[in-house]
């Protein structure tokens, strides 16, 4: 029989260690949240060209105030870049309330598409 695989559920910033840290995957309990769960998806883009006319870093500014803005528990974007995954990654709302799928430097999500030069992937962000 196979050995099992080691899972884990994302990444979380850790405001002690200042940095994004492994958190370990595993059965959690249900919660209520005594409202309907809210979730978000959104197209973003890829900045991998037209930047003059699609005015990335405007872009990324503008899409980061509305996510922020729905409050949503659960996130799913896609055609995200590495510059934007960077971006999405330094706000205060996304490091004080989210675990992220993806995470640059890391060993195990450096076969993501997000994270390679010339391309574009999906993120995912949960309460």
């Amino acid at each position: 029989m196979p050995e099992p695989t080691a899972t884990f559920a994302g990444f979380r910033y850790a405001a002690d260690q200042s940095r994004w840290v492994r958190v370990s995957g595993g059965a959690s309990m249900p919660t209520s949240l005594g409202r309907p769960l809210r979730l978000a998806t959104l197209n973003c883009l890829h900045d991998l060209g037209d930047a003059e006319l699609l005015q990335h870093e405007r872009r990324h500014e503008s899409i980061l105030l509305e996510l922020a803005a729905l409050d949503a528990d659960v996130i799913g974007l896609n055609e995200v870049t590495r510059p934007l995954l960077e971006r999405v990654l330094l706000e205060p709302w996304v490091r004080r309330s989210f675990t992220v799928s993806a995470v640059p430097g890391e060993a195990c999500c450096s076969h993501l598409s997000t994270l390679q030069e010339g391309s574009f992937g999906n993120l995912l962000l949960s309460k």
